[in-house]
């Protein structure tokens, strides 16, 4: 009985069949790692912008101590009303001697220019002077300047 050059392949010999699935099944694999290599790149390098782009930065300002103590510590937080971060309150706190003197704490813009309803003049108390600026609603990203000043 004669074969036809068609035949090995079609019957009996389930062999290559086998190695198909296999190359399939390595082919897909490699395919998934690929995309999933190539997503993470793109991933890697997108950005996401905050305040429209603005430069964000936490802990500056300008310390003008004078008169009771030679540092003070300035921290300013911030509150989310109306889709952006506000000044939540100013706390200045002092190394030592300044309790019972006058404080002046002033919020400054990027031109150095006091912001509108950024400033407070308190006595401190416990070395400690402090003012919630929530309800004045400054925007944090126009502060770029703390000044602190005592009197006697």
């Amino acid at each position: 009985m004669s074969k036809s050059p068609l035949s090995g392949a079609f019957a009996g010999s389930s062999e290559p069949a086998k190695k198909n699935k296999k190359n399939g099944a390595l082919l897909l694999i490699s395919g998934i790692a690929l995309a999933t290599s190539i997503g993470g790149v793109f991933a890697a390098t997108s950005s996401i912008a905050i305040n429209g782009g603005d430069a964000i930065e936490f802990g500056q300002g300008l310390a003008t101590v004078d008169r009771c103590a030679a540092s003070a510590d300035v921290t300013m937080t911030q509150a989310f009303a109306s889709n952006e971060f506000i000044v939540g309150d100013v706390t200045v706190t002092f190394a030592t001697g300044c309790t019972g003197k006058s404080a002046t704490v002033t919020l400054l813009n990027v031109s150095g220019s006091p912001i509108t309803n950024g400033s407070f003049t308190e006595t401190v108390t416990a070395d400690v002077a402090e003012n919630d600026f929530t309800s004045a609603a400054i925007a944090a990203s126009t502060v770029f300047d703390i000044t602190v000043t005592t009197a006697d």
